[in-house]
């Protein structure tokens, strides 16, 4: 089964669309280019442009790397189903 990604920053639930959105946003905002951000992250700049496109999925290990791009941390919350 596959599971997609999603969480919170602060009080509002995010999909993986609206982290990608917000990834692109915020790089943009900045003045960033695609290669630096990638370079910065640690990854290519190739896997950067997918997931702006969104034509690869982003793992939770690639968005904590961008996110921490821009000091912002990701921390997950359990829940029982």
């Amino acid at each position: 089964r596959r599971r997609t990604l999603c969480g919170c920053i602060g009080e509002f639930k995010m999909t993986h669309e609206q982290f990608i959105k917000m990834i692109t946003a915020r790089r943009k905002s900045l003045g960033i280019t695609q290669s630096e951000l990638a370079k910065k992250a640690g990854i290519a700049q190739s896997t950067l442009s997918k997931i702006e496109k969104n034509s690869s999925t982003l793992s939770v290990k690639t968005l904590c790397k961008l996110l921490d791009c821009f000091g912002v941390e990701l921390t997950f919350k359990w829940r029982e189903p």
